[in-house]
C-alpha cells in the first residue's frame, strides 16, 4: 500500500450512481483524462483498464495512444460476456482475463492505469491490499493510476473527487 500512497500520480474519485453504461464516465472524459496526460511519460505507451467490463472507458484512453501503443482490457471470467462486447466494439484492444489481485504482466509493464468503479466490489481487506499491491507492480515508477469507487454519503450518491494529487 505505502507504493500506491507514494506514488507521484494518483487520483482517486469516488463515484456514485451505479450504472455502468457503454458512454465513458463524465470524469473519466473530462478532469480524469487531463490528470493521464499531464501524467503520462515516455513512449510507447501501454494503458490498461482494470476492470474493464464492456469497456466504456476505452474511447478515452485510446486517445491517448498512437499506432505504437497499445491499450490493454483487464477483467475476470465473470465478465466474459461484457468483455466480449468490448470486443466487438474495440478489437484492437488487447485483452487479458484475470483477478486483479494477480495480474499476468511483468513488472512495470503499464505507463498509465484506469480502475472505474471496481475495487468497492472486493470484500476481503486482504484481496484489496492484494491488490493495490498489483497495481503498484504492474505500473512504471509515477505511472498514473485513476480510481473509483462509490461512496454513499448520507442523502447522496455522487462522482466526485476524494483526493487527486
Amino acid at each position: 500500500m505505502s507504493d500506491i500512497a507514494n506514488a507521484s500520480a494518483l487520483s482517486w474519485c469516488g463515484a456514485g450512481r451505479y450504472n455502468i453504461g457503454n458512454e465513458a464516465s463524465p470524469y473519466v472524459a473530462g478532469s480524469g483524462r487531463k490528470f493521464l496526460v499531464r501524467h503520462l511519460n515516455g513512449a510507447p505507451r501501454r494503458i490498461a483498464d482494470f476492470g474493464c467490463w464492456t469497456g466504456r472507458n476505452m474511447s478515452v484512453l485510446e486517445g491517448l495512444v498512437g499506432e505504437q501503443d497499445e491499450v490493454y482490457g483487464v477483467d475476470g471470467l465473470w465478465a466474459r460476456e461484457a468483455v466480449a462486447e468490448l470486443h466487438s466494439t474495440y478489437p484492437h484492444v488487447r485483452l487479458a482475463e484475470a483477478v486483479l489481485h494477480d495480474l499476468p504482466f511483468s513488472d512495470r509493464h503499464f505507463s498509465a492505469a484506469l480502475c472505474w468503479r471496481v475495487l468497492h466490489n472486493i470484500t476481503s481487506v486482504s484481496l484489496l491490499m492484494s491488490t493495490l499491491h498489483e497495481f503498484s507492480r504492474v505500473l512504471a515508477h509515477g505511472a498514473p493510476l485513476l480510481v473509483a469507487v462509490r461512496r454513499h454519503e448520507e442523502g447522496s450518491m455522487d462522482e466526485t473527487p476524494v483526493l487527486q494529487t
